[in-house]
């Protein structure tokens, strides 16, 4: 199956990104991974794979950061860069890039690198991808990242949601339609966007994302094999609770040797 990530994240879907998670409690989340941030105390410098729009980084910016946000997305990044110029942020800094493959005009070290949202399922090549970020970390830096795990998608499978938003007399529709991979351990995610008015289709959209789920003891020896220690994995709802079946979400947290 050809690889469509490269192609995820275009111009309509993006346009509607913020509107589609305008619930989601960034403030919340960041809480969570300050409290992750604990295993190292000193960090001043983060680097942000997988940016989006930037809500994460714009909170962690509030919060006396320096944050490097990077995304694959232009679309994306063009309303980052909005959105920064608008609240007139000054540490924050835009790059675009590839998980695997990015180079930073100097060899900037960070204190911690951020993969929030699940971004660590849409990276290709785990291999190249530890590879690269290496070049970037400092010794004890944090590896922060949340991620889908396999227990639980094999607990409850992925389904289709529908869900609607109301902008501007306008209706913004989206529907997710999951299926599993089992053999290359992926979710396919059809997504179909629409905007319409009066009952009337003004646009349309669709993408297919290929959004990986990762074994826990993989993901331990993995980072552990390429010189990281896995401090541990927790369950994205729960603060000190192992991941469990009734949520695909976990947090995971590495340090750098």
């Amino acid at each position: 199956m050809k690889n469509c990530n490269q192609n995820v994240f275009q111009s309509f879907y993006s346009k509607y990104y913020d509107l589609i998670y305008e619930t989601k409690d960034y403030k919340k989340e960041c809480d969570r991974v300050e409290n992750l941030i604990e295993h190292n105390p000193k960090i001043k410098k983060i680097l942000d794979i997988g940016c989006g729009t930037c809500n994460h980084s714009i909170e962690f910016s509030k919060r006396g950061y320096h944050v490097v946000a990077l995304d694959q997305s232009n679309e994306m990044l063009k309303i980052a860069k909005k959105k920064i110029a608008e609240k007139k942020i000054k540490n924050i800094q835009l790059v675009q890039g590839n998980a695997e493959m990015f180079a930073l005009k100097k060899q900037v070290k960070f204190d911690a690198v951020f993969l929030l949202f699940n971004v660590l399922g849409y990276i290709k090549n785990l291999e190249e991808f530890i590879k690269n970020i290496k070049k970037h970390l400092k010794k004890n830096a944090l590896l922060i990242f949340d991620f889908w795990h396999e227990s639980a998608i094999n607990h409850k499978s992925p389904g289709t949601s529908i869900k609607k938003f109301n902008q501007n007399q306008m209706e913004f529709i989206k529907i997710s339609k999951g299926k599993i991979n089992k053999k290359k351990k992926l979710i396919e995610i059809n997504i179909r966007t629409s905007l319409e008015k009066e009952g009337n289709l003004v646009s349309k959209s669709e993408e297919l994302h290929l959004v990986k789920y990762y074994n826990l003891e993989f993901l331990k020896i993995f980072f552990e094999s390429n010189g990281f220690k896995l401090i541990r994995f927790e369950d994205f709802n729960h603060q000190g609770t192992p991941p469990n079946k009734k949520s695909w979400n976990a947090y995971g947290v590495s340090r750098y040797l």
